[in-house]
């Protein structure tokens, strides 16, 4: 389940740099969540300078690398260390990757409750209770 968009100016990056932040972002994942790699989706969104908005100005100089943004997806239940864990890395590993300052990168993770989730038309709710039920009762010890 686990899904990740990262938002960024078109043109500023090489294919090189899109291609590691992909595969890492995906690793990353499966070390924090402890997840298959099968389940995991990153998704590269572009767009033009002119835009989006970085402090209130229009990212239209060729320099300006804009401000990459990034959200994630995970179920419900997990533990906010986690979360914490991989805000922490996808910020660093977006602006190592990209060079861009650190400071400049937001990241936002997205909750879904497992019943409004679904894997193949099966609700996360019934498809993963199991893991599920394990997770809630590990985090209650």
């Amino acid at each position: 389940m686990p899904i990740m968009n990262i938002h960024l100016k078109d043109d500023c990056f090489s294919e090189a740099q899109i291609s590691e932040l992909l595969e890492q972002s995906s690793q990353y994942y499966c070390e924090v969540l402890e997840c298959p790699i099968d389940r995991v989706r990153v998704f590269i969104n572009t767009y033009p300078g002119n835009r989006m908005a970085v402090k209130g100005k229009v990212c239209s100089d060729p320099d300006d690398k804009g401000a990459p943004y990034f959200e994630f997806i995970l179920l419900e239940g997990r533990p906010v260390d986690q979360v914490q864990q991989l805000i922490e890395k996808f910020t660093g590993l977006i602006a190592s990757v990209l060079q861009v300052e650190q400071n400049l990168v937001r990241g936002a993770c997205w909750p879904v409750h497992p019943a409004h989730w679904g894997i193949g038309g099966v609700p996360a709710s019934m498809l993963r209770a199991g893991e599920i039920a394990a997770r809630t009762n590990k985090s209650d010890t």
